[in-house]
């Protein structure tokens, strides 16, 4: 979390952040995806997961959130540039 932090702010991005590898619970069972849910009482829907990894970014698909592939910062941009999040200044 830190040198994610350090390297791409995005403590500064996101308002608030959940890491599953904390709770116990392993991406992609859908326990992992509805905690976030829980903690932050929204709807999966409301919900945009960013991870690294197809199964689970299929995983959270299956919950209902929104996904998206981490590729490269350029692309995490735009992607959340297109989800209608804006990104510095």
């Amino acid at each position: 979390m830190e040198y994610l932090n350090e390297n791409y702010k995005f403590n500064e991005i996101f308002d608030s952040m959940f890491w599953s590898f904390q709770k116990g619970i392993k991406k992609p069972s859908p326990e992992a995806y509805l905690q976030i849910t829980e903690k932050f009482k929204v709807r999966p829907e409301e919900c945009i997961l960013i991870d690294d990894k197809e199964r689970n970014i299929k995983g959270a698909m299956d919950v209902g959130m929104k996904t998206i592939l981490y590729r490269n910062p350029e692309n995490l941009k735009r992607e959340l540039s297109e989800a209608g999040i804006k990104i510095g200044g």
